[in-house]
């Protein structure tokens, strides 16, 4: 919890994750496959007792999900060149 403006609230957290690291493309669409999660759980009308322990089983609530992009990145990107991924243990 963090005091903010004079009330209390959860705080929240950054994830982050290099341009290069090879589970970039599922670090990107993670939070918004749980996000379809909650959504399915309302669609489904789900009693509200059920229906806040889904919410809570739900992954990357509060946090914030960047990726960490480098200039190489950009300069491959404004080049259409490919980017390749690569080992975590090779830098």
């Amino acid at each position: 919890m963090v005091k903010s403006g004079g009330k209390t609230r959860r705080a929240a957290k950054m994830n982050t994750l290099k341009d290069w690291h090879p589970d970039i493309e599922e670090f990107i669409d993670a939070k918004q496959k749980e996000r379809e999660k909650s959504v399915g759980a309302d669609r489904a009308r789900l009693r509200r007792q059920l229906q806040r322990r889904c919410v809570r089983l739900v992954m990357y609530q509060n946090e914030n999900v960047s990726v960490r992009v480098s200039d190489e990145f950009m300069e491959a990107a404004l080049e259409a060149r490919e980017w390749w991924t690569r080992r975590v243990t090779d830098r």
